[in-house]
């Protein structure tokens, strides 16, 4: 029961069973339900109730909503109905099958019981922190290579509620035999198995969160408005104990300290540190403009992503570059006034052109700066399994003005740290002309 994505995204659900009828959203101009697109002027050609084929499913994030649980899912179609377009109907009917079994599965979760060696294993991770592209998902991947860490994969991630029980089963061990496919984005290789970011599990389990949003862009404005990230996602503290859940999941299962990463934790270090004191941040800082460049090209190109709704254009689904750039300042300014609780010893900063350029001479740094364990380990894997040589960036191109100067006001904090002082010289000059 698992589809396999075209673009290197692998999603669960469950096949070969009638779809449920869910509720459509209309988009005739005098409807009168709040939660409708009704009133919008659509694009000639956007049609929500076009039918998508099981190609377009494979590819769709959507799917990773089978890891909730059916009564969260329940809720979510009550709070959001009428929204589901009519294209999108099978894939909801799938997601819905997929929790009904989610809901199965946890009650064969295996309980958790923990100890003081756990405790201290689990206080104890590796925290990648940076921006969207910023290079944090081929660090996360180097760094899972060593031996004396763990982390949390794709399936962990998009089934929280049953991670246990599906490696307990040989689930897991059935879907390493996977192979990886490149992601459509940015030709980072994944399967089954990858690193994943915490997020999705995060969304999962407090059923809020940026993925949940995602679901349904036109319900209302304010979701119209949100993109990947929002303000709230890092103010509330729901995240914490849905964290805690999690790592301690996956330290119990492993009998090891973690390796997490989450571009939201950029802006989460002074409660990451209520939760880890022991954590040890590593934080990655890009170019700006090869930053500002990819943030803005990789939504135009997937908005319609791990969605239950079609989003007419940019505009309306709220990935603006305006909106974008106010997430990047947001996430810059919470890290930098939270930088300095972090105890000495405990962070190491670099840039995406260094982890680049060698990265085997960088995790050596990394490792003996942090004094993390099993660095001599993790080069000889490197060494013997050289897959970091075919990582590579997406192709350039050069700012817009309106772009150049959204960088100029967008990085200033990362500026006023020392950070790229030439490239601060360049966009000025440019901005100038």
């Amino acid at each position: 029961f698992f589809f396999q994505a075209e673009d290197g995204i692998r999603d669960h659900c469950v096949t070969g069973v009638q779809t449920c009828a869910l509720p459509i959203c209309c988009v005739r101009p005098e409807c009168s339900i709040p939660t409708c697109s009704g009133g919008l002027e659509f694009p000639d050609d956007f049609n929500p109730n076009r039918q998508h084929s099981l190609r377009h499913l494979r590819k769709s994030m959507a799917l990773f909503a089978t890891g909730l649980r059916w009564s969260d899912w329940r809720r979510l179609l009550r709070e959001h109905a009428p929204a589901v377009d009519k294209g999108y109907r099978l894939q909801a009917g799938l997601i819905s099958l997929g929790t009904v079994l989610t809901s199965l599965l946890a009650r064969c979760e295996p309980e958790v019981s923990w100890s003081d060696e756990l405790e201290q294993l689990w206080r104890q991770p590796v925290i990648i922190l940076g921006l969207p592209r910023s290079g944090t998902t081929f660090l996360h991947q180097l760094l899972a290579g060593n031996p004396h860490f763990s982390h949390p994969t794709r399936l962990d991630c998009f089934h929280p509620w049953t991670c246990l029980t599906l490696h307990r089963w040989g689930i897991a061990r059935l879907l390493s035999l996977w192979p990886k496919r490149a992601r459509g984005m940015d030709r980072v290789q994944i399967n089954w198995q990858s690193p994943e970011e915490d997020d999705f599990a995060l969304s999962v389990l407090t059923v809020s969160g940026p993925w949940i949003k995602r679901l349904f862009p036109r319900s209302d404005a304010e979701r119209r408005r949100a993109i990947t990230f929002d303000h709230a996602d890092i103010e509330t503290t729901g995240w914490q104990n849905a964290l805690r859940l999690f790592t301690r999941k996956l330290v119990w299962r492993t009998g090891r300290p973690l390796v997490l990463k989450s571009p939201l934790h950029t802006g989460r270090v002074a409660q990451l540190l209520e939760l880890f004191p022991q954590a040890r941040f590593i934080t990655i800082f890009r170019d700006p403009r090869a930053q500002l460049r990819s943030a803005i090209d990789v939504p135009l190109a997937a908005k319609n992503w791990g969605v239950l709704q079609m989003v007419p254009d940019i505009e309306r689904s709220g990935r603006t570059p305006e909106r974008l750039a106010s997430i990047h300042r947001f996430l810059l300014q919470r890290y930098f006034d939270a930088r300095d609780q972090i105890p000495n010893g405990q962070l190491v900063e670099l840039t995406y052109e260094e982890l680049v350029g060698d990265p085997l001479r960088t995790l050596r740094d990394l490792h003996q700066r942090l004094e993390l364990p099993g660095g001599d380990q993790l080069q000889d894997r490197l060494a013997q399994n050289p897959w970091w040589r075919e990582y590579q960036c997406n192709p350039p191109r050069p700012l817009t003005p309106v772009e150049t100067q959204l960088a100029i006001n967008t990085y200033a904090r990362l500026f006023d740290a020392g950070y790229y002082p030439e490239v601060l010289r360049e966009l000025q000059s440019a901005a100038a002309r």
